[in-house]
């Protein structure tokens, strides 16, 4: 069980009448080392999430109502990866980072058939 768990990232609550001993230590951790930590929105859409310095200042500085409604996560250094992207219905090859790689092929013929899935 501790070999998995060690294979995700860390997420804390930030709503102080719901933290344990490990969130208190994480905000500390996160305070002292901004740049190791994300503080994320608890909603769907992604984006709004704050790094760095930023870490740290909204932390000291968000209202107890305001933490509530956020996470504290470890941040994710993704290695960068060769990657076939497809822009404009042309294939190009970039520099990509991932968190999830998930790929899926599937070719098919005008008979509606399936060839490779």
């Amino acid at each position: 069980e501790e070999r998995l768990r060690r294979s995700f990232a860390g997420l804390w609550s930030l709503d102080r009448g719901a933290q344990d001993d490990g969130a208190r230590a994480a905000v500390e951790d996160a305070i002292a080392n901004p740049g190791n930590y994300v503080v994320k929105p608890q909603r769907e859409g992604g984006g709004n999430n704050i790094y760095g310095e930023n870490v740290r200042k909204a932390l000291q500085t968000m209202s107890k109502e305001e933490l509530a409604a956020h996470i504290l996560m470890q941040r994710i250094f993704p290695k960068e990866v060769d990657a076939c992207l497809v822009r404009r219905n042309e294939v190009v090859r970039v520099k990509a980072l991932q968190e999830l790689g998930v790929f899926g092929t599937f070719i098919g013929g005008g008979d509606g058939k399936g060839y490779l899935n």
